[in-house]
């Protein structure tokens, strides 16, 4: 009776085996063979498609995303066919609703690195339409780390509090020379540094500033650096514009200006300062005043007007070194 048992035992599970070698696995000679698992009618949930295709995940029977975990939690998530949101792959423990179309949310500062071997470079690409837009890198010839604008003529922005442009990088489009403007009205930096707002070209800017710093509000400047005159001749400049005393309201002047401690209690200490001496043009000629002509409230009358009780001019000539 064993022996009957054991032979009945035998024969059922290779009847089982070969069932299962035949057909339960067994993908037809079609090119396209499925492996279901779900529920519900037709069956949905991962849908395998063989070599020819190289898919895994779900078909179009069923609108769902796409769940892959560990431990019984949500680790990774791919968004269903639903727009605006199609395709967005979230990444994070149970994270089921990514809002861009790669979506990190961490539970800890360490969110999202890249490494590369030590003798190798490592870049990061931004491109659209195909187009390399932006880089940011390390060549391996060195520890800098790069940021590039790549298209040509292209500018690097650089915002805060929301949409607000705080500086801008950029180049001449004809002479290739550096232009940093800072500043949210600094759309067109003329110089290679340019702060507060663009410069009117019909006012006081002139295109042999280049070299230097430039400053504008409205359509007054000053600009301190260098023109270029002739080869390895360069002359420094500081200048201001662009009324001239003919229009005593708007008159700009440059103004040399001490400002002490506030706790002193001298001139110097108060809210504007000591002015020293200031310059001033009617736009034919110049005039320079020694003294404090703010106070007095007048520009100097003379092409060198000395203000003040103490407005002495004095000259010594050294016919010894002096001791210092």
């Amino acid at each position: 009776m064993k022996a009957q048992t054991k032979n009945v035992i035998f024969f059922c599970t290779t009847i089982i085996f070969v069932l299962i070698a035949t057909s339960a696995f067994t993908m037809p000679a079609a090119p396209v063979g499925h492996w279901r698992t779900g529920a519900g009618n037709p069956l949905g949930g991962i849908d395998f498609v063989d070599a020819t295709n190289n898919f895994l995940g779900t078909d179009n029977t069923n609108n769902v995303g796409l769940r892959l975990g560990t431990f019984g939690i949500d680790r990774f998530f791919i968004q269903d066919n639903i727009a605006p949101t199609a395709g967005f792959i979230g990444i994070g423990n149970n994270f089921l609703t990514p809002q861009s179309l790669l979506h990190l949310n961490g539970t800890t500062g360490e969110v999202f690195r890249t490494d590369a071997p030590t003798l190798n470079p490592t870049f990061w690409r931004m491109l659209r339409g195909g187009n390399e837009m932006g880089v940011l890198f390390n060549n391996a010839a060195n520890n800098n780390f790069l940021i590039q604008a790549s298209q040509p003529n292209s500018s690097m922005l650089f915002r805060t509090g929301g949409p607000i442009r705080r500086m801008t990088i950029t180049q001449d489009n004809i002479t290739g020379q550096t232009r940093v403007g800072i500043g949210a009205l600094v759309s067109n930096p003329q110089t290679f540094l340019h702060v507060g707002r663009d410069a009117f070209t019909t006012a006081g800017f002139r295109t042999w500033m280049n070299v230097g710093t430039y400053y504008g509000i409205g359509d007054d400047n000053m600009y301190v650096g260098l023109r270029d005159i002739s080869p390895d001749r360069r002359d420094a400049i500081i200048n201001w514009g662009n009324n001239p005393t003919g229009f005593p309201a708007i008159a700009d002047r440059l103004r040399f200006v001490f400002t002490a401690s506030t706790g002193l209690g001298a001139p110097a200490s108060g809210f504007d300062g000591l002015e020293i001496a200031r310059m001033v043009s009617d736009a034919t000629t110049g005039k320079m005043g020694i003294g404090d002509f703010f106070t007095a409230g007048i520009d100097p009358q003379e092409k060198l007007h000395v203000l003040g009780a103490d407005g002495f001019i004095r000259t010594d000539v050294l016919t010894t070194p002096p001791v210092i």
